[in-house]
Formats: structure tokens, sequence, C-alpha cells
């Protein structure tokens, strides 16, 4: 039986891309698999062709995943989740944040990392990435995840979650369980995808619900809680129901304003979209929409690898499902 890379990955348990690597003596394999590769190259005499020498310098093993930040929990979880999944097919992680930098500055960053070929593949989590941006991204010839954002003319793969649905759920909660009628909203950045599409949500859920949708009652956030937190006190002065913070951390400013005001004793329901960790834990704890991050993540780093392997020739289209988390904020 004549040996290939292919066989002694199989017999060794590991992928080819690992035995390529203890063949060029290059990249981390655990000293355990590197002997278990080692044992069974002596043992059948094997000499590895040019091909196989060369399968790893092609690659670099290395996924870029470009994420507004990594602190706290919403996006610890999609981190999670991202890396887990590399793991598993012994892929590398490079994350690039936001930082400082302007928006234009960071994308010039990813785009400049993907023309070095510094990475294989590249997932994009900037939720105000603009078309030509992705146009250009698209035509470098590494595989691209846009998570978040969607562009059907151009040739990335997309995961967005049903932002739209979510408030659609949040809604009808506050509509047809509360009978609230007066429900104002924080929207979130002018250009995110993600704001729009709840606004969208909102609005659709008012209109058939046979209520007047009240242009004064959305007010321009920036999914901060410093900003939603300044917006309270011209909230209140519109004699509202409710409010609904198109995120949590824009929920969290308005329970700390209202904390702050006191409203004479008037409890004034809260609810947010996201469902951050800590949002079971503060007082009230806070209804929301929980976004599967998680699931977003492994499955990013599941259609990056699988495009590598070329598994997957079509774009991919994925839509995650949301959740209504009910708790105590929304009066219930």
């Amino acid at each position: 039986m004549k040996l290939t890379i292919t066989k002694i990955a199989e017999m060794a348990g590991v992928s080819k891309t690992t035995v390529s690597r203890v063949l060029n003596n290059s990249g981390y394999v655990s000293s355990a698999n590197r002997t278990r590769i080692r044992t069974i190259i002596e043992e059948h005499g094997y000499v590895p062709d040019s091909r196989a020498i060369s399968l790893s310098r092609t690659r670099t093993e290395i996924i870029g995943l470009i994420i507004p930040e990594t602190s706290g929990p919403f996006y610890g979880e999609l981190l999670s989740g991202v890396e887990e999944s590399l793991r598993d097919k012994e892929h590398f992680t490079l994350i690039m944040t936001f930082g400082n930098d302007t928006p234009l500055r960071v994308r010039e960053r990813y785009i400049s990392i993907m023309r070095q070929k510094r990475v294989d593949g590249m997932i994009i989590f900037d939720p105000e990435v603009d078309q030509s941006t992705v146009q250009e991204v698209s035509r470098l010839s590494i595989p691209v995840v846009l998570l978040n954002r969607e562009f059907p003319d151009l040739p990335v793969h997309s995961i967005c979650v049903d932002n739209f649905r979510g408030a659609v759920l949040m809604m009808r909660h506050l509509i047809e369980h509360h009978k609230y009628r007066r429900i104002a909203f924080i929207s979130g950045p002018a250009d995110s995808q993600d704001s729009h599409d709840r606004l969208r949500g909102y609005r659709d859920s008012i209109e058939k619900s046979g209520l007047s949708f009240d242009e004064s009652l959305v007010f321009k956030g920036d999914f901060t809680r410093q900003r939603a937190s300044k917006l309270f006190d011209r909230i209140v002065t519109k004699n509202v129901d409710a409010i609904f913070a198109s995120n949590d951390e824009g929920a969290l400013g308005v329970l700390e304003a209202a904390r702050r005001d006191s409203l004479n004793g008037r409890f004034l329901p809260v609810v947010g979209f996201d469902d951050a960790v800590w949002a079971q834990f503060i007082q009230p704890p806070l209804t929301t929409v929980r976004q599967p991050m998680y699931q977003l993540g492994r499955l990013a780093g599941h259609t990056i690898t699988e495009s590598l392997s070329e598994k997957v020739r079509e774009h991919v289209r994925l839509t995650l499902n949301t959740k209504l988390v009910v708790r105590r904020s929304c009066g219930c």
C-alpha cells in the first residue's frame, strides 16, 4: 500500500494540515500528535513528495475576526463560538478590534491584511460596513463571512440574526399582554442594520395592531448606556407607557436614569434587546430579546473552514432566530 499524506492523517486521527506541519517542521502541533505522526512515517518509510511539503506553505492556518470590541459578554459569546469552531479544525484566530480608530481606518487595516494574504479567511462583524467595502473584499479571493450584514448581490457568505422578528416578539408582548399603547423606542446608530431592522419591527407591530405610529416616540440613540440615559428626561415628557431600548446597554442607561429621577414612585416598564449575561441580575431583571451569539460565532467559523476545504461552493445565507426572554422590567 502506498502511503499518502491523507492516509497518514487517517491513521493518526488528525487533519492533513497537521501532518503537513510535521513534515515541514512548522506551525503548532501537540507533542502527542507529532510523535504519533513521526512514528507512522518511520514505520512505513514514507518519503513526502513536493506537493505534500508545500501544502502548509500555501496557507497560514489563520482566520481573521473583525469585531468592534472583545470586552463584555455580548462579544465574548461570539468570540468563544468562533474560536472553538476554528480550534476544532486546527486554525488560529487573528482578532482585530475597532479601538479608537475611525470606521474608514479600521476597514483600510483589514483590507490590507487580506491583500497581504496574512489570513486564509475573514469573519467580519462590522455593524456599519458599507457596500463598497464589501465589494472590495469580495474581489480578494479569500473566503469572507459577514455577520449581521447582508449584501445579497455580492459573493460573500452572510449569517444574520433576525432582528426584525425579535422586535416584533417584544412589541407583541408589550401591546397584547400588557396593553401598553404609547411605547417609546430608542434606536441605535444611523448606519446600523441591526437598529434599522429593530425599528422596522417596532413600527410594523404598532401599525398591524391598529395603533397609530408616532414619530415623536422614536429617539435617536447610539447603543450606549450614556446616550440612552441622557434621552430619558425627554422621553418621560411624552407620557409613555413603556420604553423599548434597541439594546440592553441602552435599557440599562434608562433604568439608571429612572432610579436617579425616582419618577415619584411610578414604575416605568423598560425592555431591551440582546440578553447580555448581566440582564438577569440587575434590578428589576431585564425583559429582553436573546441573540444566539455563540451559535453565530460557531456557524461563522464552520462556514469559513468549509469554504477553505471547498465543501461549500454556494454562498451561505443564514438567518438565526431570536427569542423573547420575559423577566420583571416589563411589568410582569
